[in-house]
């Protein structure tokens, strides 16, 4: 991971760790950084440290077996991101909590995007299968959980979070 990748990825992780709770914790797609060493980390490559390869799409996990699952600049990857938001619903306890980060595509983001997907970042050059506002990820996401906060930890980054009804 290159230097303003770890910076991008630390800024994201320390907003989420102020909401965090409960003791078991699912961090999907945590790549080689889990947002705590006691959390569950799952990716779907089989990095360092990783504890379980897996998709987002189809949580390889019982049901109710989480107290707060995290999908930190993630959802924006997968095909099918509804399927993932039922997937977390199904693998949280009652009440369980959900934080999910992703970027809040506007203009200005778009601009960078472009600039920093062409440059230090290609290698994340097409991997975007959807993108989000605030608006959109509000919709989605208000179909399975309950929002209790939505932060911008800058001028691009969502932070939504929820609980399980």
């Amino acid at each position: 991971m290159n230097f303003i990748s770890r910076i991008w990825l630390k800024k994201r992780q320390d907003a989420a760790r102020k909401i965090l709770k409960g003791p078991k914790v699912l961090d999907i797609g945590c790549g080689e950084y889990k947002i705590v060493p006691e959390a569950t980390g799952l990716d779907v490559e089989g990095i360092l440290g990783i504890d379980k390869v897996g998709s987002a799409e189809s949580l390889p996990f019982p049901n109710e077996s989480f107290d707060t699952a995290t999908m930190l600049e993630v959802i924006e990857h997968l095909k099918n991101p509804e399927k993932a938001l039922q997937e977390i619903k199904r693998i949280l306890k009652p009440g369980g909590q959900v934080i999910i980060s992703t970027p809040n595509v506007t203009i200005l983001w778009k601009v960078i995007w472009f600039l920093w997907s062409h440059t230090f970042g290609r290698k994340w050059l097409g991997t975007h299968s959807k993108y989000f506002n605030e608006k959109t990820l509000s919709e989605l996401f208000s179909k399975h959980f309950k929002i209790k906060n939505i932060n911008k930890t800058n001028f691009w980054i969502l932070i939504l979070e929820g609980t399980k009804d």
